[in-house]
């Protein structure tokens, strides 16, 4: 997940593309063709209505939405990941597995499902399963978001204890995005963690002048005051 605030994780794009596998038959078939249709309109419409729901704080209410959609049609593979990012949300993560698995079955191009599904495994420590969904997302090299899936590598690589790359991961990411604050604070806190005090610091000041008035800037104003501050100079 992420710093976007539109969704749980910043990763949802209420405009990406799914398919609508809805197809108009003649004769007979077409009664048939037309309740398909429906079925995924009306699929359609409940997930734009938890988009709303969530932006307004109405997890619970977003959360029977996007579930209705998917019942409506369960092959809206954005319907299983909004219910999946809606868990993860909620640290449910073995419920979000579940949802975000299928949404990569039902579009194995679907890179934001791809991202949310690698934090879901590492939240419940399935490390290997995480590095290969992380690596699936980073194949496209047409998704914007290329920072978000580095960080995610990184704090992956971090719980993992190995640093070194780690360390890459974050770099990578404040490198594809200089102004991604969660980045920097990331990478200081793994510098700090190596011991490497003075370049922590450096990160941290990099947040607080990025973002001075978020939780971000508060938690690397905190890590300056706490080991790293006081043996930087």
């Amino acid at each position: 997940m992420s710093d976007d605030k539109r969704a749980p994780g910043g990763l949802i794009r209420p405009g990406a593309v799914w398919l609508l596998a809805g197809v108009m038959f003649l004769g007979t078939g077409c009664a048939s063709g037309g309740n398909k249709r429906s079925a995924q309109d009306e699929s359609g419409r409940l997930l734009r209505l938890a988009y709303v729901q969530l932006e307004r704080g109405q997890t619970q209410e977003a959360l029977a939405s996007a579930n209705d959609a998917v019942k409506r049609d369960p092959k809206n593979a954005e319907a299983h990941n909004f219910v999946g990012l809606i868990y993860m949300s909620q640290s449910d993560y073995p419920k979000a597995a579940v949802e975000l698995k299928e949404a990569v079955r039902l579009n194995p191009f679907f890179t934001d499902a791809h991202n949310n599904l690698g934090v879901a495994y590492r939240e419940t420590k399935q490390y290997d399963k995480a590095l290969a969904e992380f690596e699936a997302a980073l194949k496209d090299k047409t998704y914007k978001s290329q920072e978000k899936v580095q960080l995610n590598l990184g704090h992956l690589y971090l719980d993992q204890g190995v640093m070194a790359a780690a360390v890459q991961a974050y770099e990578r990411a404040v490198s594809i995005n200089p102004n991604y604050a969660l980045g920097f604070l990331a990478l200081g806190t793994a510098y700090q963690k190596m011991g490497r005090k003075d370049d922590a610091i450096a990160q941290f000041k990099k947040v607080v002048a990025l973002a001075p008035d978020t939780p971000e800037a508060q938690r690397a104003r905190q890590q300056m005051e706490s080991g790293a501050g006081r043996s930087g100079s």
